[in-house]
């Protein structure tokens, strides 16, 4: 009870900053009402079907959820391997243990992206950079910020995606609103 009510407050909070700060967001990116893929008591968004890790397609995800309170990202157990998997193909070392994926360097990663589906039905691209979905440990190591769950075909967001991306909730239509932080922001130069 006490993280719903926490989860509404968040919520709320992340509505007024984002139609606050609506005039930060680039141009040609507008906030974009996703489509409701119809969870309860879950923020989400259908997906096309097409997550890649650069030109790799990774999975047949159908739906994105947003966890903004979770500094790790998730895959789904069928989809987690697959991101290994191109890791390995292009040659990218890492270490895993403990559930846990380590990388020496940030040097040959690539951007992981998914389009969305807005409520006209048309794609709304979002890119998460290497920067966004792994993090530097003080022995200079990296850490991937995806975990694995036993989910079907989904995604689940967390926080980072608020590092590139404006991301309200509107708790009315049970919609997920998105627009594209602008390049001033995102140096936080504000």
């Amino acid at each position: 009870m006490k993280r719903n009510l926490a989860s509404v407050c968040l919520a709320l909070l992340l509505i007024n900053l984002t139609l606050a700060q609506a005039g930060r967001i680039e141009q040609d990116s507008n906030l974009v009402y996703l489509k409701d893929f119809g969870l309860q008591n879950v923020y989400s968004a259908p997906a096309n079907r097409d997550l890649k890790f650069g030109d790799v397609p990774l999975s047949n995800v159908q739906v994105a959820e947003f966890d903004i309170e979770s500094p790790f990202h998730i895959l789904s157990i069928f989809t987690f391997p697959s991101l290994l998997q191109a890791f390995e193909n292009q040659g990218i070392e890492y270490t895993y243990q403990n559930d846990n994926v380590f990388l020496p360097s940030l040097e040959k990663l690539q951007d992981i992206t998914l389009s969305l589906v807005d409520e006209n039905n048309q794609p709304f691209f979002v890119r998460l950079q290497p920067q966004y979905y792994t993090q530097q440990l003080p022995n200079g190591q990296y850490q991937l910020l995806f975990k694995k769950q036993i989910r079907n075909a989904a995604i689940i967001f967390g926080k980072a995606i608020l590092e590139s991306y404006q991301v309200a909730f509107d708790q009315d239509r049970h919609q997920v609103i998105i627009g594209e932080k602008g390049q001033l922001y995102n140096n936080n130069q504000i």
